[in-house]
């Protein structure tokens, strides 16, 4: 067996020898795609928080009911299902569809501005040299998103185009479109009004396009669904994890900061309706 062994190894590399043009080549086709994605794809960066859990006398989720020794040991061996139960329900709060709609509006993230630099694309969040408004109601009941893009020219007036993307892309239908026209501005479309205007980061004598994704208020909550984490902080502690990937370092900051507010919002106002009951 080892003889055989030996000589079907031998047999292997002297057909890698003879064929190792192929080998270079497939090697150098997989860097140039590795190093392509590196620089076509978005940056990622993660954000992380943890929420302390207290009760309304201040106290941790569990340690005021049952006492931070049987709580604990409660939690660790996951013995009944009381041991977290406070913890368990806010849980359910932060991942809830309603918290994070009102992210999504709060924050105004249903608008994506995006800008490609090269080959390379930016979310521009809190750096994008114009914004767009519209009525909340027309973003809460599109059946599909919208793409707007906006090209600044050197003089600071602006080309601007609504389209509805069609299938996978294909069979664009352009709303509306403004040439060489001064911010503000405003589009009248089937949908309703839109309008643009410049940002404090709008800036004359350079050229620029930035592409705006207009969302459903209720599909955009859902990608930020998709893209939270939410999860205890430890079996042995009464705080709540969040974690987000987000492809601007301020927007996913300023997603977590609007989960939480929301959140202390809600609890506050649980705490004042049962201090107006009792």
């Amino acid at each position: 067996m080892k003889e055989n062994d030996s000589i079907d190894l031998r047999k292997y590399i002297s057909a890698m020898r003879k064929r190792w043009y192929w080998y270079l080549i497939a090697f150098i086709v997989m860097m140039a795609l590795g190093i392509t994605y590196h620089f076509i794809h978005m940056d990622v960066y993660r954000t992380h928080a943890i929420v302390l859990i207290e009760d309304d006398n201040g106290e941790s989720g569990s340690a005021g009911k049952l006492g931070s020794g049987m709580a604990s040991v409660m939690r660790t061996f996951s013995i009944g299902g009381m041991g977290n139960s406070s913890v368990d329900n806010e849980l359910l709060i932060f991942q809830s569809h309603d918290v994070q709609m009102k992210v999504v509006k709060r924050l105004n993230i249903n608008r994506t501005y995006i800008e490609r630099r090269n080959f390379k694309k930016y979310n521009l969040y809190d750096q994008t040299p114009i914004l767009v408004s519209c009525a909340d109601s027309m973003l809460d009941t599109i059946s599909t998103g919208l793409r707007m893009t906006v090209d600044i020219k050197k003089s600071g007036k602006v080309d601007i185009e609504l389209i509805e993307p069609g299938f996978f892309g294909l069979g664009n239908t352009t709303l509306c479109s403004k040439k060489d026209v001064t911010l503000p501005t405003e589009l009248n479309s089937i949908y309703g009004k839109f309008q643009v205007y410049k940002s404090k980061h709008f800036a004359t004598n350079e050229e620029r396009t930035i592409n705006v994704n207009l969302s459903n208020t209720h599909a955009m909550a859902n990608a930020i669904h998709e893209l939270i984490f939410v999860d205890y902080a430890s079996k042995k502690g009464d705080g709540i994890y969040l974690g987000l990937k987000a492809t601007n370092k301020k927007y996913g900051i300023d997603i977590l900061n609007g989960i939480i507010a929301i959140y202390n919002e809600i609890r506050m106002k649980r705490k004042n309706d049962r201090a107006e009951q009792s």
